[in-house]
């Protein structure tokens, strides 16, 4: 990890993990974030419900698939950001609390 992403990580005041396992790589062997509790505020998004709060606790915790986080993006960051984070529970942040939102036809594609 670069000594510039290392310092911006260990001075942020919200990190959101998006679709990734906290394990050994992305925490420098462990020692980037405090355990089990970081400083930070942690926003962890991630498909497998039993990979959240694993390793390190969460400040809120989000099981759901990481196309979904991009797809309701702008929902999310309203929740987490308009909002304030000092009120939010995790369960307001899954998926099924969402508004639903109408699927775009797919795209015909293909080569000439």
């Amino acid at each position: 990890m670069s000594p510039a992403l290392q310092n911006m990580v260990e001075h942020a005041d919200v990190l959101l993990v998006i679709g990734t396992r906290l394990g050994d790589v992305p925490t420098n062997g462990y020692t980037l974030l405090d355990l089990p509790r970081p400083h930070q505020r942690l926003i962890h998004c991630h498909p497998d419900p039993a990979e959240l709060g694993r390793i390190y606790q969460s400040t809120i915790a989000v099981p759901i698939e990481t196309a979904a986080v991009l797809r309701h993006w702008p929902i999310l960051r309203r929740l987490l950001f308009a909002r304030g984070m000092n009120g939010l529970q995790t369960g307001d942040m899954h998926l099924s609390n969402l508004p639903a939102r109408k699927r775009a036809p797919p795209r015909q594609t293909g080569l000439i």
